[in-house]
C-alpha cells in the first residue's frame, strides 16, 4: 500500500494522511542527523481503516489484565451477532502468534497464557476483514 504524506512532526509525533485504501500498509522510518549520516531503516506495521463505525464499539471493548499473568480476558459488550469477529495476535516481527474466530454466542472469551509465549505483542480485533481494535499487550 502506497499514498502517505507526512503533514505534521515534532520531536516524539508524527503525522501522516494517507491517500491510499484501507487495510495493512508499513511505515519506513531512517534518522539522518545535520553531518548526512542515516542510521538503520526502522518499519512500523500500521492498520488504516475507516473511522467513525466501530468507534462507538471500540471504546467498549475490555481486554484485561494488562500485562497477562495468568489469562486474557476480552469482552465484547453488545456483540453484533450479523458479523464476524477475529482475534488475531501477532509479535513485532510481524508473525501471527495466535489466530482464532470469536464465537458469537459468547460476550467474554478467554485465551490461556499457555497459548502465547511471555513477550510484548500486538493483538488485534477484525470483523469481516475490518481492523475494529488494535491494542498492545504484555504476557508474562
Amino acid at each position: 500500500m502506497e499514498g502517505g504524506n507526512i503533514t505534521q512532526t515534532n520531536e516524539n509525533n508524527i503525522q501522516v494522511q494517507w491517500g491510499g485504501e484501507m487495510g495493512y500498509g508499513y511505515v519506513y522510518m531512517q534518522e539522518t542527523n545535520e553531518n548526512g549520516c542515516q542510521g538503520d531503516v526502522n518499519t512500523l506495521e500500521v492498520a488504516i481503516g475507516s473511522v467513525g463505525i466501530e468507534e462507538d464499539l471500540q471504546a467498549k471493548i475490555m481486554i484485561f489484565p494488562n500485562p497477562v499473568t495468568n489469562n486474557l480476558h476480552i469482552k465484547i459488550p453488545n456483540y453484533d451477532l450479523s458479523k464476524n469477529y477475529f482475534l488475531r495476535i501477532d509479535n513485532f516481527l510481524g508473525q501471527v502468534v495466535f489466530n482464532r474466530a470469536l464465537n458469537k454466542n459468547n460476550e467474554s472469551f478467554d485465551i490461556g497464557k499457555k497459548l502465547v509465549p511471555g513477550g510484548a505483542y500486538i493483538l488485534k480485533i477484525f470483523s469481516n476483514d475490518e481492523i475494529v481494535l488494535t491494542r498492545r499487550i504484555i504476557v508474562n
